[in-house]
């Protein structure tokens, strides 16, 4: 509505991946007095199962920009920008009830906050107020340590866990989106430590070191919270009735898991393929309060999680694909390898 960012789609046409080619020569084993051999192998990788979120509309043409055919996949978001950046008009945005807030909590939600669970899916609501404004007097303060985005704790710890209540994972987001259920336990303190690399050359600040990675949201400074924390406060605070609430941490693990023990979290089975989850590591406390080792949940010696990378066929790029949704035709990828790679 205001040129609000509404979050971030893949072109599908467009892949990541690596490739590498080896040339050498040799003799012929059994013919010494020959010409050299010359020997060239060729290898393609791609990362593959994590998720970054669903498409603005069901399909993505070939040569389009954006996705732009199709339903909405979250049908209660408002219209975009298309890629020329015009939007509707003014009299078209009046008539246009996404205008107000509201989103999916589920895979095809046409309601959201609009129906008669989601206008009543917290507990005793009548407690809620919002006594004065300053409570988000920290929100000009953003990346900062002062910054906290919520009704700060120490004023109004109601209005703080209804807050934190909303934004919690919901059906919409595991079925979506990759979530780390304790992203500030495992990776935080590594992501700090090299923010100085990781974010050189940003251009969003002038002093690196100004810039705070802080944790989810719901977090206060020095304080950080996770996905784990925002289900056990939505959980304490909804009523029984609205299904689209995560109640199990475990949920969310939605991630790819290799082998014919996919859905087997157990320590044995997730040791081998993603960390070293031994009984003295410092696993995370999700993993010791559920009997869980998730991936990435082992502190101590990290691990894969929500992705791996595959390697595949040279031959694919010469082929067309159809990866643009409902109703697309098929196309070859765009960003083909050149020829130093065939």
């Amino acid at each position: 509505l205001y040129q609000y960012s509404l979050g971030v789609e893949k072109n599908p046409w467009y892949w990541v991946y690596s490739a590498v080619k080896a040339e050498t020569k040799t003799r012929p084993i059994f013919f010494p007095i020959g010409e050299d051999l010359t020997i060239r192998a060729k290898a393609f990788a791609k990362p593959f199962g994590g998720r970054i979120g669903p498409w603005h509309k069901e399909t993505w043409g070939y040569g389009d920009k954006m996705s732009k055919s199709g339903e909405q996949v979250d049908k209660l978001l408002p219209s975009r920008l298309d890629e020329n950046g015009v939007g509707q008009t003014s009299a078209q945005l009046r008539q246009d009830p996404t205008k107000f807030p509201n989103h999916g909590r589920y895979p095809g939600d046409e309601y959201g906050l609009r129906s008669h669970l989601g206008l009543n899916a917290m507990k005793n609501m009548d407690s809620v107020r919002l006594s004065v404004l300053t409570h988000y007097n920290t929100l000009p303060s953003m990346g900062t340590n002062a910054h906290d985005s919520l009704a700060p704790k120490s004023e109004n710890p109601v209005l703080r866990d209804y807050e934190i209540a909303a934004i919690a994972p919901d059906l919409f987001d595991s079925a979506y989106y990759s979530i780390e259920p304790e992203f500030s336990k495992v990776y935080l303190e590594k992501l700090r430590e090299k923010k100085e690399t990781l974010l050189l050359g940003g251009g969003m600040v002038s002093n690196v070191a100004d810039i705070q990675i802080l944790g989810d949201l719901g977090s206060e400074p020095g304080k950080p919270i996770d996905a784990v924390d925002q289900i056990k406060i939505s959980l304490k605070n909804k009523q029984p009735a609205p299904f689209y609430f995560i109640n199990e941490p475990v949920h969310l693990l939605t991630g790819w898991l290799h082998g014919i023990k996919a859905l087997d979290f157990s320590e044995n089975n997730v040791r081998d393929r993603f960390a070293t989850c031994d009984k003295d590591s410092s696993s995370s406390s999700y993993g010791e309060t559920n009997g869980v080792k998730i991936p990435g949940g082992c502190l101590k010696d990290g691990g894969r999680t929500g992705y791996s990378v595959k390697l595949f066929s040279g031959k694919i790029f010469k082929e067309p694909l159809k990866l643009g949704g409902t109703g697309s035709s098929g196309g070859l990828i765009k960003n083909r390898p050149d020829d130093r790679i065939w």
